[in-house]
C-alpha cells in the first residue's frame, strides 16, 4: 500500500507548512508508524497514486492538495458530494421570483431567512478581519477551526504535552503562533463578527413579522446597510490565562451567536432596526393626496 510521509517545512523565512516529503510502499499500519518515528516525520498515512512528493497537507482537515490548493486525497465522500450539491441546488434556489402568485408569503419568508444566511456566510468570506496588520477569514469553519485548536491545546498541556501552534492569514500558508496570540485572535474574531451576526438576526425577526410579502421583500437581508465599526483589538503581547476555558462553537453559535465574549466593552453598531427599502410609489401616493 502506498503511504506518504509528511514533514513541517519552511516556506519562507517566517512561514511554514507541511508538505509530502516521500511515498513509500508499506504493508501495515504498524509498520507505517515505526518509520514514521525513524524518519522523524510529523505524519504518515495512507495514500492513493495521485498523491505526489511536493503536495501540501492541512492538519486541520486531513486533506492532501496540490500547489494550486485542489484537493487531491482523500477524494470526496458520497456524503460531501450530496452535500455540496445541496449547496449548489440552494444557490440556484435563491434566485426564485417572489412575485410569483404561486408562492406564499410564508414560501417567501423562508426563501428569505435562508437566503439571509447565506448571504452571511458570503459576507464573512468577502470580509475578513485586519487584525495587527494581517488579514484573516472569519467564516462559521474558521471559527471551528480555530476554537479546536486552542481546545487541542489545553488538553494537551493538562496532560504534560507540549503542543506546537500555527495559523495562517487568508490566502497564506501557517506560520507558528502562541497561544496568547491565537486567543487574542480569536477574541477579536468574536467581537468582530458578533453584530454582523446580530445584524442578519434582526433581519429574520423583520422578516417573520412582516405583513405581506412586499414588506418581507424590503428587509436588507444583502448588509447594504450594515456598516462595520472599529472593534477591540486585542494585544497579542499581553498575558493570557493558558487555563482559560473556551467555548465550544455549535450550531447556535456558529454563524448566529457568538458566546465568548471579548473583556473590554464596546459598543454595539447595530441598532434595534434593520433599515427598511422604502417603496417609491408610497411617496407618489403622498403627492396625489395632499394636491
Amino acid at each position: 500500500m502506498l503511504a506518504a510521509l509528511i514533514k513541517q517545512t519552511r516556506y519562507s523565512d517566517i512561514a511554514f507548512r507541511f508538505e509530502v516529503v516521500d511515498i513509500i510502499d508499506i504493508d501495515d499500519k504498524r509498520s507505517l508508524e515505526a518509520v514514521r518515528r525513524f524518519t522523524m516525520s510529523d505524519y504518515a498515512l495512507f495514500v492513493n497514486d495521485k498523491v505526489k512528493v511536493g503536495m501540501i497537507y492541512d492538519p486541520e482537515t486531513g486533506i492532501i492538495s496540490d500547489e494550486k490548493r485542489k484537493r487531491v486525497y482523500p477524494p470526496e465522500s458520497s456524503e460531501e458530494k450530496i452535500d455540496n450539491l445541496d449547496k449548489t441546488v440552494r444557490r440556484l434556489v435563491f434566485n426564485v421570483d417572489i412575485d410569483s402568485p404561486d408562492i406564499s408569503i410564508n414560501e417567501v419568508q423562508e426563501y428569505l431567512i435562508g437566503k439571509s444566511k447565506y448571504n452571511l456566510e458570503n459576507y464573512l468570506l468577502n470580509h475578513p478581519l485586519v487584525y495587527n496588520g494581517k488579514t484573516y477569514t472569519v467564516t462559521s469553519d474558521k471559527q471551528n477551526q480555530l476554537t479546536g485548536l486552542l481546545n487541542a491545546y489545553q488538553y494537551a498541556k493538562s496532560i504534560g504535552v507540549e503542543l506546537s501552534l500555527s495559523w495562517n492569514e487568508t490566502g497564506k500558508p501557517c506560520e507558528r503562533y502562541t497561544y496568547e496570540q491565537l486567543v487574542n485572535l480569536y477574541l477579536s474574531i468574536l467581537a468582530y463578527v458578533k453584530p454582523i451576526v446580530t445584524y442578519q438576526q434582526l433581519a429574520e425577526v423583520a422578516i417573520r413579522s412582516a405583513g405581506s410579502k412586499e414588506e418581507a421583500a424590503n428587509v436588507d437581508i444583502n448588509f447594504e446597510y450594515y456598516y462595520p465599526q472599529e472593534i477591540p483589538q486585542y494585544d497579542s503581547t499581553e498575558g493570557t490565562n493558558n487555563n482559560t476555558p473556551l467555548p465550544e462553537i455549535t450550531e447556535e453559535t456558529s454563524g448566529i451567536e457568538q458566546v465568548f465574549e471579548p473583556d473590554e466593552e464596546y459598543e454595539e453598531p447595530v441598532s434595534e432596526e434593520i433599515p427598511v427599502i422604502e417603496d417609491p410609489s408610497d411617496n407618489e401616493d403622498d403627492n396625489t393626496s395632499t394636491n
